[in-house]
């Protein structure tokens, strides 16, 4: 799954991204699809536990759930495809990113924290705009 070489070592992101949804919504099916469920459960979890252990170092233990699940529950929220919301998710990411990054250096606080606080912080900007736009736009718009 992971070494086929289609278009990086990796293989194509589209089709790992179908792949980890098939798996995701319909275990039983997948393997009918071609698709094996273990390979995709195994990559899933070593690739979380590389953020983990890399996002631990340089923002602690609790800051990290924050970075983590922030940037997905915002995408959640506003979209409803796994593609859009995938990019949604590292749009967000990035944003925070660099707002917390500008936060810390005029507020004076610590760099994690501050990207961690705008990263929440987006959330319920998130919620509020979703209620702006009128259910009937918002799904012909996912």
């Amino acid at each position: 799954m992971l070494l086929d070489g289609e278009r990086h070592a990796f293989g194509d992101p589209a089709q790992r991204a179908l792949e980890l949804l098939v798996v995701g919504f319909d275990r039983t099916s997948a393997r009918g699809l071609g698709v094996a469920p273990a390979l995709v459960d195994a990559a899933l979890l070593v690739l979380l536990a590389l953020a983990v252990l890399v996002a631990v170092q340089g923002l602690g233990n609790l800051l990290v759930v924050a970075v983590l699940i922030a940037p997905a529950a915002t995408a959640r929220l506003l979209t409803r495809r796994m593609g859009t919301m995938l990019v949604v998710a590292a749009a967000v990411a990035i944003v925070a990113a660099m707002g917390g990054l500008y936060l810390s250096y005029y507020a004076g606080t610590a760099a994690g924290a501050s990207i961690a606080g705008v990263l929440v912080a987006t959330y319920p900007v998130a919620a509020a705009a979703r209620g702006l736009i009128p259910a009937r736009r918002r799904s012909a718009a996912a």
